[in-house]
């Protein structure tokens, strides 16, 4: 496989290791899901399944990106619907809570990519603190920070690069610093721990720096903050190693996210465009030795690792689910799946004891569209965990219709 496709499976046919049990009670996990959730979703990932109308709704969410406000509804609004918690953190509570079977916790994140004017900082940061309030009331408290949302990608672009900045944008700096402080401390308060994106790999060297920095700050007496390490970037497994090498020097909590990627088209049409080699690994297979290599370095470092995975692949749960319940060390790894996908594998992990944790966006449509287009790409037809989605929302459908006829 070239640097320039997808990390895809084949769609057909995918096939569920025997020993993840319990066996999926259909029932249970969509119980509360109306006859009107279970068909939307179908019919959303039934469409998206299919290469000509999945192309054609990528192509118009990308160009609702430079519509107007008004417009962004009609052309995204059911992605939104089922990809993300809603408009504000009090409806994102209330559609994980009715949406999914108790027993799962819940990551908040403002999803607002590409709002990075000083002037709406403030604003981030009071919906932050509401996020942190709503995670404070869960067992596992987490929320989601995006730092190209409070510090503008063209200075975290000059400082990876090491470049000079003005005296504005050294200021503009300073308050945006401010204001991750400000919502740092209050998590902190809170015992919430804060999941710190990894982006671009333009990006990545300040998003590190910092991450290192608060972590050596706030990770005292619990882990306030975590770095998010993104697996198929064939530099990080290196990084990894040093990273934890580094930190266990300073005796402080190592929270460690771990994320197969999210950014792979750009990446490579970045590295192609500059003439660099593509920083992303050239095949899915080594993308997913390097992920689970990263569960067994975390999990058999001297150091205490918290870890969060990312992950719906069910091969490195299972590693990661067994590894961790031989060493006793099940209490400090949280599983965790996106909202709206992969809800069975999320339910089965409930079920055997494991925490999970569902990853849930929330914010306005306009602003999620980047998040949702690549929510559109991962359902797309070759995703075998879109194609699974679709079998148990179909069993279920079917189920729900025998049922209907029995009764009358």
């Amino acid at each position: 496989m070239q640097c320039s496709q997808r990390h895809r499976s084949d769609l057909m046919p995918p096939r569920r290791p025997h020993h993840l049990a319990p066996k999926l009670s259909y029932p249970e996990v969509y119980q509360q899901h109306s006859w009107t959730q279970l068909i939307q979703k179908y019919v959303l990932l039934w469409a998206l399944s299919h290469p000509v109308l999945a192309k054609a709704g990528i192509s118009m969410m990308k160009r609702a990106l430079h519509l107007p406000h008004f417009m962004h509804a009609p052309v995204s609004g059911s992605m939104h619907y089922h990809f993300c918690g809603g408009e504000t953190i009090e409806t994102a509570i209330q559609r994980f809570h009715t949406d999914l079977p108790r027993g799962m916790c819940a990551a908040f994140d403002y999803a607002i990519e590409g709002v990075h004017a000083l002037t709406g900082l403030e604003e981030f940061s009071h919906e932050l603190l509401k996020a942190i309030d709503a995670a404070h009331a869960q067992y596992k408290k987490f929320v989601v920070v995006k730092l190209s949302a409070v510090i503008p990608p063209k200075t975290l672009q000059q400082l990876s690069t090491h470049q000079s900045l003005t005296p504005t944008e050294q200021e503009h700096l300073h308050l945006s610093q401010q204001a991750l402080h400000n919502i740092l401390e209050y998590a902190l308060a809170k015992s919430v721990s804060v999941l710190i994106d990894a982006e671009h790999s333009w990006v990545q060297p300040a998003i590190d720096h910092f991450v290192e920095q608060l972590m050596t700050q706030y990770n005292i007496n619990y882990p306030t903050v975590y770095q998010t390490i993104q697996m198929y970037r064939h530099d990080r497994p290196a990084y990894l190693k040093s990273f934890l090498e580094q930190l266990s020097q300073k005796n402080v909590h190592i929270g460690i996210k771990l994320v197969r990627g999210a950014y792979m088209e750009e990446e490579n049409l970045h590295a192609v465009q500059r003439g660099i080699p593509s920083p992303i690994f050239p095949t899915k297979q080594q993308t997913d030795d390097a992920f689970d290599q990263a569960i067994s370095t975390c999990l058999e470092f001297p150091t205490p690792v918290h870890l969060f995975l990312g992950t719906h692949n069910e091969q490195s749960i299972e590693q990661a689910y067994l590894q961790g319940k031989e060493k006793h060390l099940l209490d400090r790894v949280c599983f965790s799946q996106l909202f709206g996908m992969c809800d069975e594998i999320s339910y089965n992990l409930s079920k055997r004891g494991a925490n999970v944790v569902k990853f849930v966006p929330y914010g306005p449509v306009q602003h999620a569209i980047p998040y949702l287009l690549r929510r559109a790409e991962e359902n797309s037809s070759a995703s075998k965990h879109a194609y699974l989605e679709r079998l148990s929302l179909g069993k279920e459908i079917r189920r729900r219709m025998f049922k209907t006829t029995a009764m009358h």
